[in-house]
């Protein structure tokens, strides 16, 4: 398998503006057909005539894509996903300690929240991603938490996220994380069921992060892993690595979940990627050890779907003997994140005809082109079909009223 050496945040952030200033100014190698200045106008302002009607350089009528319910920047969904396989009890116990720190600074900024515990065991399929309560037994008052902790639970809040922390160590040595997000978002994101379900929890218009702390990689797999022979379960895990899932097919169907582009956050507790290949008979070591001694293993695969959610993505040490200071920083990704980027169901053939705000009560108002308006990016590395960005500006109205249409003319 080859292994990705995670760039630090900084330097993501570096290469997402690097990517967003050749799309202001018009390079679009990955996208052929954009074509900078269609019939001498320039998009939705500032051309001759009305190019929200006009024909397409290639003949035929622009076409007008509808976006409902993009992502209002004050809702946000936390999901945490830890592992309980054998030996995580002190990685849990840190995180628990940590939990509070990450709601306080939810609460300063005013948003509506919600959060949920998933494991990485997805062994029986009648429980497999269901969001679940934990600590019982572990801490006082944890049998008094919620499955669900949301901002209405007010000053108790923090005190249930610690509890929920606590997942025990019950779980198998492999662990399936993008399985278990999977599930707890699509499967049980309509069930009903109040043990199970996770019905209610991922609203339509709110932002989602998806935080995973672990000491060792996902194991998503296609096909049974066999350990026989191998030194350890992490090893068995990468010497099978053609048998598991692809991280860029899981990081579009996370991304997919939501409308807007931006509004989907992952935030890694784990092990540094040390880049190198393990096959047969070599065995995977640890990359660190944390304050109990206990061994962290690369998360490669994790920092692989980082990678490819950034620059909303950070990577923050599971060997740290304390995470408070992870918490604040996986906070810095819930900035202002008020600005909507939509991707284009077709490839365009240049440039938007228009961008329409389009609110509740139907009435509609024609957004402007620029910075402060709407800018079209072209393909980008999460969009090859083309982006738009809108500012949050033109989007300050409730929730109701985040809603858009796009016209453009689709490539032949």
């Amino acid at each position: 398998m080859s292994m990705r050496t995670y760039t630090p945040a900084r330097t993501l952030l570096i290469a997402a503006l690097t990517a967003l200033a050749l799309a202001a100014v018009g390079c679009k190698a990955d996208n052929p057909a954009f074509d900078p200045d269609p019939e001498g106008g320039s998009g939705g302002s500032g051309g001759s005539g009305d190019l929200t009607t006009a024909a397409c350089p290639g003949g035929g009528d622009p076409i007008t894509q509808e976006f409902t319910s993009l992502a209002d920047p004050a809702q946000l969904d936390v999901l945490v996903v830890v592992s309980n396989a054998p030996g995580s009890s002190d990685l849990q116990a840190r995180l628990s300690e940590a939990m509070p720190a990450l709601v306080q600074q939810l609460t300063s900024a005013g948003v509506d929240y919600q959060l949920g515990v998933v494991t990485g065991d997805t062994e029986s399929s009648a429980t497999a991603g269901s969001i679940r309560s934990g600590g019982v037994g572990q801490v006082n008052g944890c049998d008094e938490a919620p499955r669900i902790i949301t901002a209405a639970d007010g000053q108790q809040a923090a005190a249930y996220a610690a509890c929920n922390a606590l997942q025990g160590q019950g779980g198998p040595e492999l662990q399936r994380f993008f399985d278990a997000v999977e599930q707890a978002l699509t499967v049980r994101a309509t069930d009903t069921d109040e043990l199970t379900g996770n019905a209610g929890f991922l609203r339509p218009q709110a932002r989602l992060l998806v935080l995973f702390a672990s000491d060792r990689d996902d194991c998503s797999n296609l096909d049974p892993i066999d350990t026989a022979g191998a030194p350890n379960p992490q090893t068995a895990c990468e010497w099978s690595a053609i048998d598991l899932r692809d991280t860029a097919d899981f990081a579009q169907t996370l991304v997919g979940l939501k409308k807007d582009l931006g509004s989907t956050s992952v935030a890694v507790l784990g092990g540094a990627d040390d880049g190198v290949d393990v096959l047969a008979p070599e065995a995977v070591a640890f990359v660190c050890t944390d304050a109990a001694m206990n061994p962290v293993y690369p998360t490669t695969r994790l920092l692989e779907l980082a990678d490819a959610i950034s620059p909303n993505a950070r990577f923050e040490s599971a060997c740290a003997a304390s995470y408070l200071g992870a918490m604040v920083r996986f906070s810095e990704l819930l900035g202002d994140q008020s600005a909507a980027r939509l991707c284009l169901d077709d490839a365009a053939a240049g440039p938007v005809r228009a961008v329409t705000r389009v609110a509740a009560d139907d009435s509609e108002a024609d957004i402007p082109q620029g910075e402060d308006g709407y800018l079209y990016l072209g393909a980008t590395a999460d969009c090859a079909t083309g982006a738009v960005q809108i500012a949050g500006s033109q989007l300050s109205g409730g929730a109701d009223d985040r809603n858009v249409s796009v016209t453009y003319c689709p490539a032949e």
